[in-house]
């Protein structure tokens, strides 16, 4: 199974923008051949792996994913105990037997339930609907009369119910703890050589994540793997054996038979994939469509880029680029170990696996790339363009202003003018500069897709919704 890792760089990554606000005018104004050579990017070749599109929709739609309520077609377990019972005796009223008092008749622990099946009185099932993991639920009702205690068909019954956990099932969300255990050619686990106390782990492991999110059925994972999950309860751990494909990435476990332990550790619901969730969330695009078509994009940059600057050669490195990119780093170390509790060159050499030296000059590098391919095509922004840029930056950030800190409209439209104003007309020059660079290499580009095999979030809720009973 691939882990999936979230990485913290991003950090440092804020941090320098903030502290490189002011470009230069004359940033990278010089004969750009005189400083890399760079490769020819007409026609490359990219490959758009729309699985890769598909995971990363999901990839947002997790992100916003609700802590789990009750729906129709989930399989709860919950207690459930009547606390009265009202029966007719005769035609002058009603009597409450054991009134107060639980009757072992009617108490169910654990009992599990299929909401929607009609299996249980249906005022039981709908009363459930939207509730959480671990509330409680009182209400009367009267009970079918094919209910399963013949003494109390068709009586009315005050009672508690409380829902413990449910079943997972395809298109759930879940937050595992799990761990891969390397197997002998017995199928027995591994003991660990590096063993040296308690705390250290009794097997051999490849592979373990604390926080690992996911949801069921997107096949992502090696055979076995989700379909082992499937049923399982918040709370519940698991042991199950699974093997990985002979042609699967990584060496030490391609082709083997292993065990994971998996725990579940918490459960949510995925928002529904539509109009208004981009709006909700992503208010930047005004629909599915130009939402995806923006992570296509950036996906074939991600490509593009990546062959541009790993084929291109740097001559040498402009020297006042170079001394103003070294200043940057030197004037946040002192407030980037203050906030983040870490020393700059440490987190560097942690989540870049780079020297400091190493890292000025690999972002230098994209950079001078931009400008290079700037200059060789003759890109140029209208003034138009940086006006529209700046009044889109302006209305960003004052969106952030009033949401952020709860100014009026006025007040952080002004914050914002006065923040833009302070990055400068070169940062906005840089930002359409970048952008038509970006929209070129795309036209330039030889796109290719393969073909889609990953079952996506929308499309397993589908499945998964259909109605239990017409």
């Amino acid at each position: 199974m691939k882990k999936r890792i979230i990485c913290l760089a991003v950090l440092l990554v804020m941090v320098l923008s903030l502290a490189s606000c002011i470009v230069s005018k004359d940033k990278y104004d010089y004969d750009m051949e005189k400083y890399i050579n760079l490769i020819d990017y007409n026609g490359y070749k990219v490959e758009l792996e729309l699985d890769s599109i598909q995971a990363a929709i999901d990839s947002s739609i997790m992100d916003y994913s609700k802590e789990y309520v009750v729906s129709v077609g989930d399989k709860i377990y919950i207690d459930i105990s009547a606390k009265e019972v009202i029966y007719t005796e005769t035609d002058s009223g009603t009597l409450i037997d054991q009134k107060g008092n639980e009757i072992e008749a009617l108490k169910e622990e654990n009992y599990l339930l299929s909401v929607g099946s009609g299996a249980y009185a249906s005022k039981v099932e709908n009363s459930l609907l939207g509730s959480k993991i671990g509330e409680k639920t009182q209400l009367k009702v009267t009970l079918p009369d094919n209910f399963y205690v013949e003494e109390y068909q068709e009586k009315e019954v005050y009672l508690e119910i409380t829902v413990k956990t449910k079943e997972c099932k395809a298109g759930d969300v879940v937050l595992v703890d799990y761990k891969g255990f390397f197997l002998d050619e017995n199928g027995n686990k591994i003991p660990n050589p590096d063993k040296k106390n308690d705390k250290d782990e009794e097997y051999k492991i490849f592979d373990s994540n604390s926080n690992a999110k996911f949801y069921l059925g997107s096949k992502m994972a090696i055979d076995g793997f989700e379909e082992n999950i499937i049923g399982m309860k918040v709370g519940d751990t698991k042991s199950f054996k699974a093997t990985f494909p002979d042609d699967y990435d990584n060496e030490d476990v391609k082709g083997k038979t292993v065990e994971f332990e998996v725990k579940v550790t918490s459960l949510y619901t995925p928002p529904v994939y539509n109009e208004d969730f981009i709006k909700a969330y992503y208010p930047d695009y005004k629909s599915t469509e130009e939402f995806e078509k923006a992570l296509r994009e950036k996906y074939i940059l991600s490509n593009i880029y990546e062959y541009i600057v790993s084929k291109s050669d740097v001559i040498k490195y402009p020297k006042a680029e170079l001394k103003t990119a070294k200043k940057e780093l030197v004037d946040i170390e002192a407030s980037f170990k203050q906030k983040y509790g870490v020393e700059l060159d440490a987190y560097i050499e942690a989540y870049f696996s780079m020297t400091r030296d190493e890292y000025i000059k690999s972002n230098m590098k994209s950079e001078m790339v931009y400008y290079a391919i700037r200059q060789r095509e003759n890109i140029e922004p209208t003034a138009e363009q940086l006006l529209e840029e700046t009044d889109s930056l302006i209305e960003y950030y004052k969106n952030y202003y009033m949401e952020n800190e709860k100014l009026d409209a006025n007040s952080a439209k002004t914050k914002a003018q006065s923040f833009v104003n302070n990055l400068g007309s070169s940062y906005v020059y840089e930002n359409v500069m970048f952008t038509m660079v970006d929209e070129l290499l795309i036209k330039k580009a030889d796109v290719t897709e393969k073909p889609r095999t990953y079952v996506s979030i929308t499309e397993t809720l589908a499945e998964a919704d259909k109605p239990v009973t017409e």
